[in-house]
């Protein structure tokens, strides 16, 4: 695209015009000449900024020019191509003779100049990271080839990066001055890959330090892992199970080709399913007429080795923002190719997401992973291209990159399972819950991004099958005991209860629990088959007593009369302030209200309005998303270790029945 403009400018740029054409058709000639120029101008203007791309960043910014040392006979800049031989003292204070080379046309190869010679590559206007050895300004050298022997007589040190412009280098404020040299430790994996990726703006110069036998074994190692690769992508795209979806994409209007991704339904359900329907535009349009179809969507965000991102006019399948796949989450932004959602915060995915364009481990945990491209990659990398040299190396609301259509290949056979229909249709009614209470969620938000205090979820199956995620704020400010109590039968990290305990021998862990009581419009409750993992009964808090039972989505205390606390509670359903001072308050529902709902829905033509001793209604699984800060507080901590030395007391005394 831009070799096209460029040859176009040119054509005109030459054009001998005739002194009798029309003043009208110079001023459109000119005028055209001035918008490619213009457009030329924008495509390549430089500037540099890669916070996205690197785990090993420098808290200044390193860098890399030309130095002012002799090479090939005179020039004072080390260009591809070039090289710089010279002689330095190693570690061992032995000679070691450096022979720097660069050579644009090998890829980051380089001309040997002996077996034993360790050769030092040089990459003009780029920029290695990785572990710091030697900090740049603790090693202030005279030329680039002293930043390489300095290098070569380190130990760990096998690239580096200079600055030999006398203006200095980088972005900050003052500049990095002229003659730092930041000795650094990589692999060759990642030398081979970053060479030759840089551009005018970067004003550092890069080198690596590596011998011809470990360069042969870099390429044999490589060669085996492209293949291994190959035949790993080749599989999962043939795998049955999982969707095979493209889009067909084009650069400036001329087509490209098709990225085909496959998307991983196991991990991600939600978001998997959202971009199948977003690739296929099988469900028509939105009821405010937006398309539910990628066709036509623009790469509105690229940035260089980062991402490529887009989204469909609709946004998301599910009416609404829908909620982070947990195993999607828990998947790694290891390498290109990958599909991640794009969000707003937690629990807030739509119909955008990103093509993951290199390693980006600081999405880990917060973006959910969802497929992965399976053929067509060299495509994603073409429009990734067009982000280098732009500022920040971010290229925004362009339209140069389309998704000129998109469609589905393979549906994959789990979409038509029971369970995985089960969990979109889950979604989709808490979507529709959370959109009917608009007023309430935005307190409910709140409570939930309250880092203070932990978060704890319940995954919850009715009549076999999932019926969505109930999760839990815990007050443990008000209600440390019954809170920590909670959050410990949440996780099951307490182990089994010990002999001598009520369930001796079964896990303290709300999975496998089934909800055993459930009263129209006031509870849901449930429990584990053990004594409270605090050792026994444990104290009603006296701050959790004092919260009232105001509204559905509080968390109370099930027991036999005061201080009679264990490893049972309820879900209130409605207000229920005949319990208020009585029952502990000790946390709150911040999502997840239709599943309570859901449940406490079994008791309808009941008698009594009351579902008692059934397995209707089961927890599947339960955990901790969030510890909490507070959790760390002497205060906190002490309240609890006091309750645990009480109960054993207690205990050792027989004043606690089993």
């Amino acid at each position: 695209m831009r070799l096209r403009a460029m040859r176009t400018g040119i054509r005109y740029a030459s054009r001998k015009v005739s002194p009798a054409l029309p003043v009208r058709t110079l001023i459109l000639l000119v005028g055209l000449v001035l918008a490619v120029s213009i457009m030329m101008w924008s495509l390549h203007t430089v500037h540099h900024n890669d916070v996205y791309l690197n785990p090993h960043r420098l808290e200044a910014r390193e860098g890399v020019d030309a130095g002012s040392s002799k090479v090939n006979g005179g020039s004072n800049s080390a260009g591809f191509g070039s090289s710089i031989t010279s002689t330095s003292n190693g570690a061992d204070g032995a000679a070691v003779s450096t022979s720097i080379t660069t050579d644009s046309s090998s890829g980051g190869g380089s001309t040997i100049v002996g077996a034993s010679l360790d050769q030092c590559h040089v990459d003009e206007n780029n920029e290695y990271h990785g572990s710091v050895v030697v900090w740049g300004d603790k090693n202030m050298k005279a030329s680039l080839a002293e930043c390489c022997e300095s290098c070569a007589a380190t130990s760990g040190c096998n690239i580096w990066v200079y600055c030999g412009r006398q203006e200095g280098c980088g972005y900050t404020q003052p500049l990095r001055p002229k003659g730092e040299c930041w000795l650094k430790k990589n692999t060759l994996s990642y030398v081979m890959s970053n060479y030759g990726q840089g551009h005018s703006g970067i004003t550092w110069t890069a080198g690596a330090l590596y011998s011809a036998a470990e360069y042969d074994n870099y390429v044999k190692e490589r060669d085996i892992a492209l293949k291994a690769e190959l035949d790993r992508l080749r599989t999962l795209r043939e795998d049955p199970e999982l969707p095979l979806v493209w889009m067909d994409v084009s650069l400036n209007g001329t087509l490209l080709g098709r990225i085909e991704m496959v998307l991983f339904v196991k991990d991600a359900p939600r978001a998997a399913e959202n971009m199948r329907l977003l690739c296929s535009g099988e469900l028509g349009a939105s009821p405010t007429g937006q398309r539910y179809h990628l066709k036509g969507s623009y790469f509105y965000r690229i940035i260089d080795r980062f991402i490529d991102q887009t989204g469909a006019a609709a946004d998301g399948i599910f009416g609404g923002e829908f909620h982070d796949d947990p195993g999607g989450l828990m998947l790694k932004h290891t390498h290109k190719g990958l599909l991640s959602m794009a969000n707003g915060g937690p629990n807030t995915n739509g119909g955008h997401f990103s093509l993951i364009m290199g390693p980006a481990h600081h999405l880990d945990g917060s973006y959910t992973i969802f497929g992965e491209i399976v053929s067509g990659l060299e495509y994603a990398e073409s429009i990734n291209s067009l982000a280098k040299g732009q500022r920040n190396n971010e290229l925004l609301q362009s339209r140069l990159a389309q998704i000129v259509d998109a469609g589905q290949s393979r549906p994959g056979s789990i979409v038509g399972t029971m369970e995985f229909r089960a969990v979109i249709e889950a979604e989709k009614r808490r979507v529709e819950w959370r959109r009917s209470h608009a007023m309430e969620i935005n307190r409910l938000r709140n409570l939930f991004q309250d880092q203070s205090l932990p978060l704890v979820y319940l995954d919850v199956a009715i009549r076999g099958l999932y019926a969505g995620r109930i999760e839990m704020v815990l007050f443990i400010k008000e209600a440390p005991r019954a809170a920590e109590s909670f959050r410990l039968l949440c996780t099951g990290e307490a182990g089994v209860a010990p002999d001598g305990h009520e369930g001796a021998g079964k896990p303290y862990h709300f999975k496998g629990a089934y909800f055993y009581r459930i009263i129209d419009q006031f509870i849901d409750q449930t429990g584990a088959e053990t004594d409270s993992p605090l050792g026994g009964y444990f104290l009603d808090d006296a701050g959790g007593l004092k919260l009232n039972h105001t509204h559905m989505g509080l968390l109370s205390m099930a027991n036999r009369g005061p201080n009679t606390n264990g490893a049972h509670f309820s879900l209130i359903m409605g207000p229920a302030h005949h319990l208020d001072g009585s029952y502990t308050i000790f946390g709150e529902i911040v999502d997840g209200h239709n599943v309570a709902y859901e449940i406490n829905a079994l008791t309808k033509g009941e008698p009594n309005h009351e579902h008692s001793g059934s397995k209707d209604a089961q927890i599947v699984d339960s955990g901790e998303l969030r510890r909490g800060t507070h959790w760390q507080t002497e205060a906190f901590q002490s309240v609890i270790a006091a309750e645990r030395a009480r109960i054993r007391e207690s205990r050792t005394m027989g004043l606690l029945s089993r």
